[in-house]
């Protein structure tokens, strides 16, 4: 089942660059827990620390999309198991104002039965493969 999570992961990626949510969320579960609580963007009030549901992911993702031109290079996917894919990437912000920010970080997706039910942001691969007990 991992190399059909990978490629979850690739195409919703891809749709959130065209800034398609709903396509970004298609393979979301609709009671999917989103944990933001590591990351930078939330630190910096970009985002919620944890919300529950796809209908909020949605929403945050679309109000940060109405704010930002954004754009997410995907730089690596790593299949942690069976049921997990770690997705490192380059992300670039620009405001409406001109403002421009920049980050790097991991998101660690996890699946049930084809879906994502559980994704975890992290400021770095080294931070989400210390959370699960491995290195590189």
């Amino acid at each position: 089942m991992s190399e059909e999570n990978v490629e979850i992961v690739r195409r919703a990626n891809e749709a959130r660059n065209r800034g398609d949510v709903d396509r970004a969320l298609i393979d979301v579960h609709s009671d999917v827990e989103t944990d933001w609580s590591e990351s930078r963007a939330a630190e910096g009030g970009m985002v919620e620390g944890v919300i529950h549901g796809r209908d909020k992911l949605r929403a945050q993702m679309q109000d940060l999309l109405d704010l930002w031109e954004a754009r997410w290079d995907q730089e690596e996917l790593v299949e942690v198991s069976d049921d997990q894919v770690l997705s490192v990437a380059s992300v670039r912000f620009r405001g409406r104002d001109g403002i421009e920010l920049g980050d790097r970080g991991a998101q660690l997706w996890t699946f049930e039965g084809g879906k994502a039910v559980h994704l975890k942001f992290f400021p770095s691969k080294e931070r989400a493969l210390e959370s699960l007990g491995l290195s590189e």
